[in-house]
């Protein structure tokens, strides 16, 4: 009990003690940006990209995950409320602020063509891209490649960076598209494809649940998911005032999350 007391204590003076004041943070322009746009972050979550973001099914449709609380611990510092636009698929948001939409994506790495119409925060969280087969995949005990999935099937979720990482420089890979890393391990588990690409963290979330204790990670891509926040170009200011918050961020505080 006393244990748990101290645990209690040290949660509540990360998160309930006082963040430091707009003024300290946010030069006067970006605060009054800020006030313009009535103290509000509009976010696009993703439905089901656990666990940075996605829906629970319980009645509360407010997003959860790693890359919420990242952005709404960026709204304290910066003394502002999120705003959740409905929770869907990478692709849905994506078309939607390509087309000129506004609204904060919560998890995205920057790639080329996507800088053509986002900006990019600095990353909040760092993690590889891993390959993923069914235990019975025959692959002998050496760590694999992209290179041996060559003219094989391999599910990876649209509109993730990987993707474009993956057919520049292993053109010969045949990808399925899916619409979340769970789809894609669903067909991988039913042998509709030879191999699944997801980040180790997504993976991790994913391997609670007991039929995962069929996949296994074969190796490594070569490519490492650097996940910021991407906001449209018509918002510019917003790439520094996000910056601004997340430099508050404290190691305590990161490490809770």
């Amino acid at each position: 009990m006393l244990c748990f007391r101290y645990i209690t204590l040290a949660f509540l003076l990360v998160f309930l003690s006082p963040v430091s004041t707009r003024a300290a943070v946010l030069s006067p322009n970006q605060s009054e940006w800020l006030t313009k746009h009535n103290d509000t972050l509009i976010v696009r979550p993703e439905k089901n990209y656990p666990p940075f973001s996605f829906v629970s099914s319980t009645p509360s449709l407010k997003p959860k995950g790693l890359a919420v609380d990242y952005l709404e611990l960026v709204a304290r510092k910066i003394g502002a409320e999120p705003r959740y636009l409905e929770a869907k698929s990478r692709a849905v948001i994506m078309a939607e602020v390509k087309s000129g939409k506004e609204g904060i994506i919560l998890a995205l790495s920057e790639t080329d063509e996507r800088s053509e119409y986002l900006y990019f925060s600095e990353p909040f969280v760092t993690l590889p891209a891993v390959i993923v087969t069914r235990k019975d995949f025959n692959h002998g005990s050496r760590d694999l490649s992209l290179a041996d999935f060559n003219a094989k099937q391999v599910s990876i979720t649209d509109g993730y960076a990987v993707v474009e990482y993956i057919k520049n420089n292993y053109p010969r890979i045949i990808i399925e598209s899916v619409t979340d890393d769970e789809v894609g391990l669903q067909k991988l588990l039913l042998g509709e494809v030879d191999a699944a690409v997801m980040d180790l963290a997504s993976l991790s979330y994913y391997t609670s649940k007991d039929m995962l204790s069929y996949v296994t990670v074969v190796g490594q891509t070569g490519f490492d998911y650097k996940l910021s926040f991407a906001i449209p170009r018509s918002m510019p200011e917003l790439q520094d005032i996000l910056n601004s918050g997340l430099k508050e961020i404290t190691p305590s505080e990161r490490a809770i999350i």
